[in-house]
């Protein structure tokens, strides 16, 4: 009898590194869903592979839009 690996439908967390685990553990410690959670690590991931193709002095402007377009608009108290 041999074993089979299931793979668990969603991201494949492969290609994360110890700091996309520990924001990903963080995102889901503070009531985010794992598949929000996954969703988000993996945009931080896309965007910092995106920037490598920019010179060094554009990069940090670029991510930094990339962030402020994933907010949320807040809500505003009467």
């Amino acid at each position: 009898m041999s074993a089979a690996i299931i793979p668990f439908p969603g991201v494949s967390r492969s290609r994360w590194s110890g700091f996309d685990e520990y924001v990903f553990r963080h995102y889901v410690s503070t009531g985010m869903s794992t598949r929000d959670a996954a969703a988000l690590v993996e945009s931080l991931i896309e965007d910092e592979r995106a920037s490598e193709a920019l010179p060094k002095e554009d990069r940090l402007l670029f991510l930094a839009r990339r962030c402020l377009r994933r907010l949320r608009p807040r809500e505003e108290s009467v």
